[in-house]
């Protein structure tokens, strides 16, 4: 029997469709489809009968003609696909919003890589493995077939299905199809990084390899690579060190090593560019340590203190064809960041925090002044403008969205957990962040300029003529323009640059506008600290009511050392001391008709509202605070590491670990990312290291060995069986858990869990969207079983800890008989 690598394409064989060539051992057997299971909007929690029997652990094989009971009592019955088409396509109208299931008979136990695409994930042999949605052809992993029968379960979005499997021997294999690489600048030094996903296509872990790197012939630097997970695929960091050549393209060589052993090699291919062209610009991000781009479009000329043009681009567009729509500017350079993928998280979540992690990159490579930035975007990107714009009123002089969606709810139909429900009301709490609609009255000081082609049939023009009509009742002078006959994305002259994103009358109305370099007024609201805490010199530190909007109306009297204002559903707030002038007088400050003597030890006076009324502290915040808190989503950031546990039974450690890798792959896959996922023996005998590192635990107190290490105070403790909340509470029977808090023993850092009290309660989480922008779960989230057949009826208790990140002063809805 030949082992040699070679691609085996999965199609229905012999009596069903046309045959393929076949790899000797392995045979193709019966596939079937069902569906359309139910409408899935973006919501936490939605039906999914196929999930459910999965939870309950059901793996059976489905038979043509059974029926598959659907949420609204309708039935779909399992049968033969539509079409099956050479190259492994299967195209069926049940597979918008269905399963294709498919038999593979091997007579061997190996290693194979499974490409797939238009799927959103595969259960292979009932193990989650990420799927392809976007098409995109870059997702390759590594999956183990048993002998005799396995089971591939897609599940399916687009109406169909491609997929294949190729065996292989190798160790270690690259995938070339998804390098995030710089360009190099003609005749310049070289020192920037590079990535490239590696596969482990072992049942063992890779402790760490060298990555051996050669730009410069005989010129060799080398880097450290981070353990890689069984059967797993791990994007990579290298540094790219040297000197550009000339013009057109470079290749640098990548080796990689275990000691003196070779594991694999291959060239990546690098573009060399002109210093006045467009070009890629690479960074290590903080998010999650991985390696990150963003376009750039620099000005005709490199002198410091000239504008900066944050443009966003559209779903599907690369961020460096986004900033070379753009004419080279005499005075801003355009600067085009990632979304962290073409589709990414639509400007929001993970896309909004690299958005503001380029800005400052950005802003003191290129010297730009920082009165004079702009926020600028394409159909996505022009939502983007628009949430960046209204969130951070404070950072951007004017806002440019072309043909832009207002929010989820006017565009794509999210959610909007509609009813009266404190359920309910609590996860639309958690979306408030994207309320773009809510946050406006913010853009009142910043200039705005409106675009839109009349005749687009992608996004329609009554999204531009909301934001106008909304805008007209308090904004004192905005720009508005509509191309009569034009359509989503166009043109209309020869000139350098794209008119629907580079349009003349918007770039001058840029060009005039400032952010005012000392305001006396500010009038700010914020969805919540954790997204947007300031605005000039006014942050908020904690709410009363967390993720409800709050307000703060005050103006400053630099020369008196005196700041008067109002607040709403503010717990704690402080001041910048550099608005007002030096002097030995106190600062005075009114709030909510309290006077208030501030201390001015350090840079900021610092209050918090006490039940008489505000009084001065001498400290920010020890609980909760901006850059430490809820909710969920957020413990996905600050180069987070996921922790899975392996001391609970062979079936509880087999779904920590497979889970864990399941949301590393989509964060790869949605976010271009690289996360370090460990077993809890490996942390926990590692001596807890990088403690400013946010974690996520995989389990539950007894499954995972570091959960006693960094749960130990927490007000919630999950075990086996039963959930105690806090010192009256209790939940039992098959329950999965979402939480965040404080990391123990850190001052920074948030550990969250994702886990349950059983086997069954664990796999309830398998499928959460957390990675899926517009969803949002609260701090804390118990749900049973329910989720997956009636959606958010199974959610039984859901909110928000209190500010010192209690369970006591917190704000918590529990489920009743009758919500």
């Amino acid at each position: 029997m030949r082992v040699a690598a070679l691609i085996i394409f999965l199609v229905l064989c012999g009596w069903a469709g046309p045959a393929a060539a076949q790899e000797p051992g392995v045979r193709i057997g019966r596939a079937l489809a069902v569906g359309p299971l139910g409408k899935r909007r973006r919501a936490a929690f939605f039906p999914d009968p196929i999930a459910a029997r999965i939870a309950d652990g059901d793996l059976s094989l489905p038979k043509e003609g059974d029926e598959v009971e659907l949420h609204d009592g309708g039935k779909q019955a399992w049968h033969k696909p539509a079409e099956i088409k050479d190259g492994g396509l299967y195209k069926d109208p049940a597979l918008r919003g269905g399963y294709l299931s498919v038999v593979v008979e091997s007579e061997i136990a190996g290693v194979f890589l499974l490409r797939g695409k238009a799927h959103s994930m595969v259960y292979v042999n009932g193990t989650p493995r990420i799927g392809d949605v976007y098409r995109t052809g870059f997702v390759v992993l590594p999956v183990k077939l048993e002998y005799g029968t396995n089971h591939l379960l897609f599940s399916c979005a687009r109406g169909e299905v491609q997929f294949s499997l190729e065996y292989t021997k190798q160790e270690i294999v690259f995938n070339l199809r998804d390098v995030t690489a710089p360009d190099l600048v003609r005749g310049k030094p070289v020192d920037a990084w590079a990535a490239i996903p590696v596969l482990n296509c072992t049942e063992q872990t890779n402790p760490g390899m060298t990555v051996e790197v050669e730009l410069n012939k005989g010129l060799l630097n080398t880097t450290e690579t981070p353990p890689i997970p069984p059967l797993s695929v791990r994007k990579i960091a290298f540094r790219l060190k040297g000197h550009a050549g000339p013009a057109g393209n470079m290749e640098a060589t990548l080796r990689l090593l275990a000691g003196d052993k070779q594991l694999a090699t291959t060239k990546v291919p690098l573009r060399v560019r002109h210093p006045a062209q467009n070009r890629k610009v690479t960074f290590l991000s903080k998010i999650d340590g991985s390696v990150q781009y963003y376009g750039l479009q620099p000005a005709t000329n490199d002198k410091p203190g000239k504008a900066l043009i944050l443009s966003l681009h559209g779903a599907g567009v690369k961020a460096v064809r986004q900033a070379g729509s753009y004419a080279p500017k005499s005075w801003a350079h355009v600067v085009a960041p990632t979304n962290r993928r073409p589709f990414g998280f639509d400007w929001e979540d993970w896309g909004r925090w690299d958005a503001l992690e380029v800005l400052d990159l950005a802003t003191n490579a290129l010297s730009t002044d920082p009165l004079r930035t702009y926020v600028v975007g394409h159909s996505m990107g022009g939502h983007g403008a628009w949430h960046l714009g209204v969130t951070f009123p404070g950072k951007f002089a004017a806002v440019g969205p072309s043909a832009g969606w207002i929010s989820f709810w006017s565009y794509t139909g999210a959610e909007r957990y509609a009813g009266a429900s404190p359920i309910n009301k609590m996860f639309l709490r958690a979306t408030s962040p994207s309320d773009t609609l809510r946050l406006t009255r913010n853009l009142t000081g910043t200039g705005v300029y409106i675009l839109h082609g009349a005749a687009d049939d992608n996004v329609p023009v009554a999204q531009a003529r909301t934001m106008k009509e909304h805008l007209s009742k308090f904004h004192p002078g905005f720009g508005y323009h509509e191309e009569p006959g034009k359509g989503h994305w166009w043109n209309k002259s020869d000139e350098p640059g794209v008119d629907c994103v580079d349009w003349p009358p918007m770039m001058d109305y840029l060009s005039r506008r400032a952010l005012p370099a000392a305001p006396r007024e500010v009038d700010f609201t914020t969805a919540g600290p954790g997204v947007s805490p300031e605005c000039f010199w006014v942050r908020v530190e904690q709410q009363v009511r967390p993720l409800e909007p709050s307000r703060v109306r005050m103006r400053v009297d630099p020369h008196k050392r005196r700041f008067v204002g109002t607040t709403e559903n503010v717990a704690r707030l402080s001041l910048d001391l550099a608005a007002v002038a030096a002097g030995k007088d106190a600062v005075q400050v009114t709030l909510d008709g309290t006077r208030v003597t501030a201390s001015t030890v350090g840079k900021r006076a610092h209050f918090v509202k006490a039940v008489h009324g505000w009084r001065s502290v001498a400290s920010r915040a020890t609980g909760k605070r901006a850059d430490r808190c809820g909710p969920f989503k957020q413990v996905f950031r600050n180069r987070m590491i996921f922790i899975y546990g392996t001391a609970g039974t062979a079936e509880e450690n087999a779904w920590a670990f497979a889970k864990a890798r399941y949301d590393a792959e989509t964060f790869w896959y949605r976010g271009n990312g690289a996360v370090d996922v460990r077993s809890d023996r490996d942390f926990a005998w590692g001596g807890q290291l990088d403690t400013g590192r946010n974690v996520i635990l995989y389990g539950n107190s007894e499954t995972n060995r570091v959960w006693p290490l960094l749960f130990a105070e927490a007000p919630i403790y999950v075990r086996r069986d039963t959930i105690l909340f806090g010192a009256a509470y209790r939940l039992s029977g098959d329950v999965g858990v979402l939480m965040v808090l404080p990391r123990r023993g850190s001052d920074r850092a948030l550990v969250g869990a994702v886990g349950g009290t059983t086997v069954k309660g664990m796999r309830l989480c398998d499928r959460l969207p957390y990675f899926v922008s517009g969803v949002a779960y609260p701090d804390f989230t118990a749900f049973n079983a329910d989720v997956l057949t009636e959606g958010m009826r199974g959610v039984q208790v859901a909110g928000y800890f209190g500010n010192d990140w209690s369970v006591e002063n917190g704000d918590f809805a529990w489920r009743k008989d009758d919500d």
